[in-house]
């Protein structure tokens, strides 16, 4: 049976987890300088500034990089590419520089590998990804996450805080969720998924611009003609 590449799941879980809040600031290094000594932020103000922030944007255009470390076989996927978020509706668009895309028109996910001439088309009520409903505008940061500042993280991120989430539901895609919020705004910077097999999947974004022009035609997909196409419950 046909099945989307580990990558690709890697996309969906990111997605549903990065459009609670859009980015809008440079990407965060771990050798970053520490926050300043004496901040007092509660957990409280930093998530219900994150979901301010969020709830108060459109949309969110920008180029990406993502690196996803699959801990079973020691190997790590380098990708880039474009990706749109449009709140109305739940719809994005993440179009890789290797012609492979990941597309929601807000009622089915789309999922193509060019190398395989595969489209993957399955709806969003029975994803796998239950957050995804954060993409519809249907939820809150606390409905899906319990948080915690992870101290350690926090103290090598410059002028910020890490947000530490766990998954109130059992959920295969999310064990931790790493939000890197902007000290100052509360904007996220960076996210990182860690899932139960033990992969780590990392977002970058480059030249992020909110509420971007992001008309319906950016979320429609229409495959090459000899691409196997592959619906339903076979996508699991």
């Amino acid at each position: 049976m046909p099945r989307m590449s580990l990558s690709f799941f890697a996309v969906l879980s990111f997605a549903a987890a990065s459009a609670l809040s859009f980015a809008t600031e440079g990407t965060a290094h771990a050798e970053d300088a520490p926050a300043a000594a004496g901040d007092d932020a509660s957990v409280d103000s930093v998530v219900d500034g994150m979901q301010n922030f969020y709830d108060a944007s459109q949309s969110f255009c920008a180029k990406f990089t993502q690196t996803f470390k699959v801990k079973a076989h020691g190997r790590e996927d380098k990708s880039s590419g474009n990706v749109v978020f449009r709140k109305d509706g739940g719809k994005m668009r993440f179009k890789y520089d290797n012609g492979n895309h990941v597309v929601t028109d807000g009622h089915k996910v789309k999922v193509f590998q060019k190398g395989d001439r595969q489209l993957f088309v399955k709806s969003i009520e029975k994803s796998q990804f239950p957050v995804l409903d954060f993409l519809r505008g249907k939820g809150k940061l606390r409905d899906s996450f319990n948080f915690t500042i992870n101290a350690g993280m926090t103290e090598k991120f410059k002028n910020g805080y890490v947000l530490e989430g766990s998954p109130k539901n059992d959920a295969p895609e999310y064990k931790k969720v790493f939000f890197y919020v902007d000290k100052a705004t509360k904007q996220m910077r960076r996210v990182v998924i860690l899932d139960t097999h033990g992969n780590r999947n990392q977002m970058n974004f480059e030249a992020p611009r909110l509420n971007c022009k992001a008309v319906d035609s950016d979320f429609e997909f229409t495959p090459p003609k000899d691409t196997n196409i592959v619906e339903g419950d076979n996508t699991n």
